[in-house]
C-alpha cells in the first residue's frame, strides 16, 4: 500500500514531493531498463510548461530524454542530467515495496527537483542559460 506525503506550507514543495512519487512509482528496473515510461511521464509534464523536448528510442522499451530552456546567449549554458533506470533489488529483504514513495533513490530524488525546476524556467527570455 502507497500513500502520498503530507503536504507542506510551501507549494513547490508540494510539486516536487508529487514528481518524485510519480517517478518512484514507475518500474524503471535495470536489467533490463525500462526508461520509456519515466521519459513519457518528463516529456509530459515539461511540454505542458511549455519547454522544448526530444524522446528517444533506441532500444525497445530504453529511453533517452532531453529537455531545452534555451536562453539569450549572455550566459553560460548549465546541463542537468539524471538517470531513469534503477538498479533492481532483492524484494524479499524490503519491508516495502520497491515502489513505494519512501524507498526512493536519489536518482528520482534528483529528476524530480530537476522537472519542478525545469517547469518553472519558462521560455520567456529570463531563464538563466
Amino acid at each position: 500500500m502507497t500513500t502520498d506525503a503530507p503536504k507542506s506550507t510551501d507549494p513547490l514543495i508540494d510539486e516536487t514531493v508529487a514528481h518524485l512519487q510519480a517517478l518512484v512509482r514507475l518500474d524503471t528496473s535495470n536489467p533490463p531498463g525500462r526508461e520509456m515510461a519515466v521519459a513519457r511521464y518528463l516529456d509530459t509534464v515539461l511540454r505542458e510548461a511549455g519547454v522544448e523536448t526530444w524522446l528517444d528510442e533506441p532500444a525497445p522499451d530504453r529511453a533517452a530524454f532531453i529537455a531545452r530552456i534555451r536562453g539569450d546567449g549572455s550566459q553560460r549554458p548549465l546541463l542537468l542530467m539524471a538517470h531513469m533506470d534503477v538498479v533492481g533489488v532483492e524484494a524479499a529483504k524490503w519491508s516495502v515495496p520497491r515502489s513505494a514513495p519512501r524507498s526512493a533513490t536519489a536518482t528520482s530524488t534528483g529528476a524530480a527537483r530537476s522537472t519542478t525546476r525545469d517547469a518553472r524556467l519558462q521560455p520567456d527570455g529570463d531563464a538563466p542559460c
